[in-house]
């Protein structure tokens, strides 16, 4: 099967989302496929292309149209610049792109949805070639649209074109299996998976790691979306005078540096952004990692569908894990079926430091490691990625 990958962000080692695909177009060719990549990215999104997808891919790289304006200019600007895109580049995007279509000759169309121009071109490019197409998000449109600050007419229509999209698609590729779920349902999708980012094969799990006893050291790595998730635990850390039952508490950030008002005598610590491999070696001798979601009711949408890609990471450290989440939220509820992590359901500040009492006490954090590695190996493997994206493309009739 030959595959053309059309997407704004390719397969790449400097950005988690071109990380995931890296490794599904690594489970494809290694099941005989071909990848021919048509990228449309934003010219300030550099990326740096893994060596042997460089020799395994052909891709064609081109230029993104700016989605963003209204986040600079305003919802009026958003909708003028948004007309004139779709009348004087999308068109001529399209012919590029059926251009290649028509040298490649692939078998299948995979698109990767972030942003209202990927969401415009995938199904009309699919329909004039006469070509079968798959969808895989990485979060709900919702997000992008308020990120973005697009207007609410360009939304409208985009959002039409979203649910045709979504409907008509082979296969849907949700970030979570309650997103490929729910969205089959709701556009009336034939065959949906839900597939999350597989844990790192290097990342060896280990019981036997080095810490300093007088800290307690809890880490997190990655982007900050979660701010005033982040504040709220530094603030219950702040009323904890940054210590509990003896060990001092130290807030470890793998990450852009974030700016804490208020806080008192606090222990946080920035180690900036690393190498995979050091970061791992560097997580693993934390005490406790810790994933955040927004609790915004705008970002209620997102939470409940998205699935973060540290997670997967978090779990084969043999380091105790907490999400700090929304219960509505696809994380928390991915906690709770496998009880492989701690839970925070909620940004009060009392209970958060409660909460945080009741982990550093715990004497069964040992288990949940065990448990962790355990539903890594069980929900997040290769073996079980690989099985899900070779569904995806029609190359196996069921995930099992």
């Amino acid at each position: 099967m030959k595959i053309l990958l059309l997407s704004d962000l390719p397969p790449c080692i400097n950005h988690t989302g071109g990380l995931f695909l890296d490794r599904l177009c690594t489970y494809l060719i290694e099941s005989g496929c071909e990848i021919v990549a048509y990228i449309v990215k934003n010219d300030e999104v550099y990326t740096v292309l893994p060596e042997d997808k460089k020799q395994s891919i052909k891709f064609k790289f081109d230029r993104k149209p700016r989605e963003n304006v209204g986040h600079t200019k305003g919802p009026v600007a958003s909708l003028v610049f948004d007309r004139f895109t779709n009348i004087t580049y999308i068109p001529k995007l399209e012919k590029r792109i059926l251009d290649f279509i028509n040298t490649e000759k692939p078998d299948l169309i995979w698109g990767v949805i972030q942003g209202q121009t990927m969401t415009k071109i995938v199904r009309p490019i699919a329909k004039k070639s006469n070509i079968k197409y798959i969808i895989q998000f990485y979060d709900a449109i919702s997000w992008w649209f308020q990120a973005n600050r697009i207007d609410k007419l360009t939304q409208k229509k985009v959002m039409k074109e979203y649910a045709k999209m979504l409907h008509n698609s082979y296969c849907f590729i949700g970030a979570s299996e309650e997103m490929a779920n729910d969205y089959a349902l709701k556009y009336d999708i034939n065959r949906s998976v839900g597939i999350m980012m597989p844990f790192d094969k290097g990342n060896a799990y280990s019981e036997k790691i080095e810490r300093n006893d007088n800290d307690f050291v809890i880490a997190i790595s990655g982007q900050l979306y979660a701010r005033s998730t982040i504040a709220a635990l530094t603030e219950a850390l702040t009323q904890l005078k940054w210590q509990y039952n003896g060990k001092r508490i130290v807030f470890r950030i793998y990450g852009p540096e974030i700016v804490f008002y208020g806080l008192q005598d606090a222990h946080v610590e920035y180690r900036g952004w690393i190498d995979q491999k050091q970061l791992l070696q560097e997580l693993n001798t934390a005490d406790l990692l810790y994933c955040p979601y927004r609790f915004d009711e705008h970002f209620k949408e997102v939470a409940s569908y998205s699935f973060p890609g540290k997670l997967s990471t978090y779990m084969k450290t043999g380091v105790p894990l907490v999400v700090h989440a929304p219960e509505y939220s696809s994380i928390a509820s991915f906690i709770k079926k496998y009880e492989c992590g701690y839970l925070i359901e909620t940004v009060n500040v009392e209970t958060i430091k409660k909460e945080i009492e009741k982990i550093i006490s715990d004497n069964k954090k040992d288990a949940l490691v065990v448990r962790a590695n355990e539903v890594a190996n069980e929900v997040l493997s290769d073996e079980i990625t690989k099985r899900k994206i070779l569904y995806a493309v029609g190359l196996r009739e069921s995930v099992k």
